[in-house]
């Protein structure tokens, strides 16, 4: 607890209506989730490597530079840094909070709206070669802007879309390790926090501004496991439904030193839930978590034995026919399980992540959304966090780009000046 910030611990707000086990597990909302879109849309087993999300700009600069030699014309502004457009924030290099963005005609922001429904209407396991990451339904999607007349879902290892066609080139390039490539006008990044700690130096072209940087790092991205215990006969009381640990600080009259690890991290064991008569659930959380993660299941299950037989104080508990433990921390693409307020950490870092990005700054849509339970700002760490973030980013591209036209009929006017002398002006 020594890492929580406790002036945060309020931010985090609680859902009404209790909790619900789902018979089947938590796998089976992805079938509700997925049934809707096309099977061949889903790419599994697809290690991203780069996301170019200013890959429109990148072309046009190719095609108005001469390899050999400076044009003179910078359409990226990569000359300056500092020499980034000054009438427009869509671009969102800089901390949103220290650069005033512009008033549209009504006094608001241009993209008030849509940085508004990201951030206020408000894991996954895979195994590859470390570093990598994955592309899949809940770590990276496409979407198409409606407007655009250049396909979304174009994946191919040969040249870009755009090399022999005409119009305007996608926005974004997501480079595959195997020398796929996607193209797409937006992408709605869902890597988990652990991920973006990991990658996000290097995973984005042009690399994710300061402050999306620094508030990544300052966020905590927690490791909380489970131990599950198969038996082959009930041994717990029909009463009992959960047996709570309460460790004391010393250990066998010696001083814990927390610093050995093999030694004491099963004393941050702090509950097992008996889920069925032969099944009982632990949970474990932080750094010994993480140790555990390291151990033999076998060795696991030992250790869990001899705690129940201490704490029931019955020799004669049976070891487990079998014992599976998570490993949250150790998957490359998770690397935790979910996010808590780390001290120094606020609201407003979930913020800042939250906060899409423009390619270009006359763009009506962003080129780079983030969602996930780490862009909740009061539903951090839960699934639904994860869920509202997710369809906010999404309805925000679903937008049209102009309001459909309304044609006014106004009976008994012929031509404009009959209409304008309806009008009260007063």
């Amino acid at each position: 607890m020594n890492e929580i910030d406790l002036l945060e611990l309020g931010s985090y707000t609680e859902l009404q209506g209790g909790n619900i086990v789902l018979p089947t597990g938590y796998s089976s909302i992805l079938g509700a989730v997925a049934k809707d879109i096309p099977p061949e849309n889903i790419i599994k087993k697809c290690v991203v490597t780069t996301i170019r999300w200013r890959y429109a700009d990148e072309v046009l600069v190719e095609g108005v530079t001469s390899p050999g030699g400076d044009s003179g014309i910078d359409l990226l502004a990569n000359g300056d840094p500092g020499n980034e457009s000054d009438d427009s924030d869509k671009t969102v290099t800089e901390d949103p909070l220290k650069v005033s963005a512009p008033s549209s005609r009504d006094g608001s922001s241009e993209k008030d709206g849509l940085i508004s429904s990201v951030k206020n209407i408000n894991s996954s396991a895979g195994h590859c070669d470390e570093g990598c990451v994955e592309s899949s339904l809940s770590t990276l999607e496409n979407v198409g802007e409606p407007s655009s007349s250049s396909s979304h879902r174009v994946y191919e290892r040969g040249g870009p879309p755009h090399s022999n066609s005409i119009g305007p080139p996608p926005n974004v390039e997501v480079v595959c390790e195997d020398g796929t490539r996607y193209y797409a006008n937006h992408v709605i990044c869902t890597l988990p926090l652990g991920v973006l700690k990991h990658k996000a130096a290097t995973l984005f072209l042009p690399q994710l501004p300061q402050y999306k940087i620094e508030s990544i790092d300052r966020l905590l991205f927690g490791t909380v496991d489970k131990i599950i215990l198969e038996y082959d006969r009930p041994f717990l009381n029909p009463d009992i439904s959960e047996v709570m640990l309460l460790w004391e600080t010393e250990m066998d009259g010696k001083k814990e030193n927390e610093e050995d690890l093999n030694t004491c991290w099963f004393r941050k064991i702090y509950s097992f839930s008996k889920i069925s008569d032969t099944l009982l659930l632990g949970w474990i959380s932080g750094k010994e978590a993480e140790f555990m993660e390291t151990l033999p299941n076998e060795t696991v299950a030992d250790k869990c034995t001899e705690i129940l037989r201490k704490f029931l104080n019955d020799p004669f508990v049976p070891k487990p026919k079998r014992c599976i433990c998570t490993s949250w921390s150790a998957q490359p693409y998770t690397r935790g399980s979910y996010t808590a307020m780390a001290v120094g950490a606020s609201q407003v870092d979930i913020e800042n992540i939250a906060q899409p990005l423009f390619a270009n700054p006359r763009h009506t849509k962003p080129s780079l959304l983030f969602a996930g339970e780490h862009t909740h700002s009061s539903f951090y760490s839960t699934v639904h966090g994860a869920y509202l973030t997710g369809r906010a980013a999404a309805q925000a591209l679903v937008i049209p780009d102009s309001p459909e036209e309304t044609v006014m009929e106004c009976e008994g006017t012929n031509d404009l000046s009959s209409w304008i002398q309806g009008i009260s002006l007063n």
